[in-house]
């Protein structure tokens, strides 16, 4: 720990010893935390706290200025602007381990590249991030797939569910008869938002049947 080893690095290697060593979990932890309490003090607090400070405000104006990058680069969706991304990403933080900081990326992602807009937007975003926090692949592969579903829902959600298996009949007719009828922007949204829904529920079922290390692991990320 002194050598600047993190907590969870010693508890995972040299947990059984520390086990044995303190005779017991509790009294090993007990133990941890003491040594940890140990290395702070108001010098080392303040010094801390101003550090975190100076990076957060240096990764807000940075993601402002990706937003903004982003927007004016490719030139889709003007409606939105950095400050109403940041917004929508605050809007779903803490969703299921969904940091702004991620769902900016996501929002931005999606808000630069497809027509989604307002739930549709937020939820397919939500929901990659979601998936990303608990399986540890990368929200851009399911942001990926909502660009797909954008740009034509019924055959992107046909792919999906030849993997998937997620959509059913009456789903698949609802969606194909607004493209059909010339609503692809209607169709784009109601597709999204089944899909999200399907990605967000099986993120869940995934966080629930995490063992305990796996899950103690995603709540420190």
């Amino acid at each position: 720990l002194i050598g600047g080893q993190p907590a969870y690095l010693v508890a995972l290697q040299q947990g059984g010893q520390l086990k044995d060593m303190f005779g017991g979990i509790v009294p090993a932890a007990r133990a941890l935390a003491t040594s940890l309490a140990g290395m702070i003090n108001p010098v080392t607090l303040s010094a801390a706290a101003l550090a975190a400070l100076g990076v957060a405000f240096y990764q807000a104006s940075s993601r402002t200025d990706a937003i903004n990058e982003a927007l004016i680069s490719t030139g889709r969706n003007a409606q939105y602007s950095a400050d109403s991304i940041k917004s929508l990403a605050a809007s779903i933080d803490g969703v299921s381990g969904v940091t702004q900081g991620r769902a900016i990326s996501s929002i931005t992602a999606l808000a630069t590249t497809t027509t989604l807009t307002g739930d549709a937007l937020t939820k397919a975003a939500a929901a990659a991030n979601q998936w990303a926090s608990v399986t540890g692949d990368s929200a851009d592969t399911v942001v990926e797939k909502f660009r797909q579903i954008a740009k034509d829902p019924v055959s992107a959600l046909s792919k999906l569910n030849e993997s998937e298996q997620f959509l059913t009949e009456t789903q698949y007719q609802r969606i194909k008869a607004l493209q059909d009828e010339g609503r692809w922007q209607d169709a784009a949204t109601e597709a999204a938002n089944l899909y999200a829904d399907v990605v967000a529920g099986r993120a869940k079922e995934v966080e629930s049947n995490l063992g305990l290390i796996a899950t103690a692991w995603m709540n420190i990320k």
